[in-house]
């Protein structure tokens, strides 16, 4: 198959992440997205209102001649990504592969029979103990609490329940082939993280590369394979999951099969080149080992900042104002609302607590500056 002459589409809520790696790779992109972001001003983009998310999709392909891709939570349409299928060459999971790997229950069922850890689904909450309520279409942990701690036969529409793990929340990276998968690395995701101005269970960072043993890495590889093997998973995809405070058990919670939040942060780490996997893993060229990274091993940090409050994005005269220190960057005036995402920060250090003491103090830092900027 010949390579492309016509951008890349990506398509998703915020497409800022991928089409920078996707730029690192050296692929030309379009981009549409909910936010069109002031660091996206050299990449053309789309900046789609909300009703036009995500339908929008279909007619931006009517007009594309490239190859596209969605992020998240494109894969909580599936109906929809059906039918975009048709209308050019999809660098991602098909709507088939989505309707059985985003099923909590096949994939428990798979996990029991492939010997991999994975909690407990239910339907109805017949059993006692910590249970988590989680919506079937999720996205950045939006919409999970803590059940009621009793039995119940009336679970709200959209939701299941799923036996909550203790331990360190977690997400692996890696890029299915027609015949084998890669693991590209591991990160240490942040939660309900107050000082982001979220809670309970809301996605807002990670942290990486995890330190893995050599029993630990193969482990995770392993279930990779096994996932490939069984949903036939291609190019980049993300497995989110729990590391029992001993670190000896990793307990699967769901797959995002598609490019995912913490690879920029492995790329930013070591140096990988995660896109260009990705499209080799679309253009018939196997890859059967990663190359060497280019840059020394460090731990870097991303956080998405959120809105305690409504204000217009600032002007800020900072040279820090820009990728890699921040991105995700709102056009001065722009309207932000309480609790919507504001900016992603980033830091980095030569081990896990120094970049999380970075973090935070940049954190505090931006927050300063945003609202300091925004008062009268």
């Amino acid at each position: 198959m010949s390579e492309h002459s016509s951008p890349l589409l990506i398509f998703g809520a915020s497409s800022r992440a991928a089409a920078f790696s996707a730029h690192r790779a050296g692929i030309e992109t379009l981009c549409a997205d909910l936010f069109a972001d002031a660091d996206l001003a050299d990449t053309t983009t789309v900046r789609l209102s909300g009703a036009e998310y995500p339908s929008g999709l279909l007619p931006i392909l009517e007009k594309h001649e490239g190859p596209w891709l969605y992020t998240g939570a494109l894969e909580n349409y599936p109906d929809l990504i059906a039918r975009a299928e048709s209308k050019g060459e999809l660098w991602g999971n098909t709507a088939s592969v989505l309707g059985r790997v985003r099923d909590p229950f096949l994939l428990k069922e798979f996990a029991d029979s492939a010997g991999l850890l994975m909690p407990r689904c239910r339907y109805e909450l017949q059993e006692v103990g910590e249970w988590l309520q989680k919506p079937f279409r999720s996205g950045c942990g939006t919409g999970i609490s803590f059940a009621a701690s009793k039995k119940t036969n009336e679970t709200p529409a959209g939701y299941y329940y799923q036996e909550h793990m203790s331990g360190i929340p977690c997400s692996a990276v890696f890029v299915g082939f027609d015949s084998h998968c890669l693991l590209l690395g591991a990160t240490r995701q942040l939660i309900g993280e107050g000082s982001l101005n979220v809670r309970d269970f809301k996605y807002c960072g990670n942290i990486g590369p995890l330190s893995l043993t050599q029993s630990q890495g193969s482990e995770l590889a392993r279930m990779g394979s096994l996932l490939v093997s069984e949903y036939r998973l291609r190019g980049l995809f993300g497995v989110d999951f729990i590391r029992s405070p001993d670190g000896i058990s990793f307990w699967m919670l769901e797959i995002n099969p598609r490019y995912s939040a913490s690879v920029e942060v492995l790329e930013l780490a070591t140096g990988l080149n995660a896109m260009g996997y990705h499209k080799a893993a679309f253009r018939d060229r196997g890859i059967q080992s990663l190359n060497s990274p280019s840059k020394p091993e460090r731990i870097v940090a991303k956080a998405i900042l959120f809105s305690d409050r409504d204000f217009k994005f600032p002007e800020i005269h900072d040279p820090t104002l820009r990728w890699p220190h921040v991105a995700d960057i709102p056009h001065p005036g722009t309207p932000m609302m309480k609790g919507q995402p504001v900016m992603t920060i980033f830091s980095e250090g030569v081990s896990a607590d120094e970049c999380e003491r970075e973090l935070w103090l940049s954190v505090d830092a931006w927050k300063t500056k945003l609202w300091e900027a925004d008062e009268p």
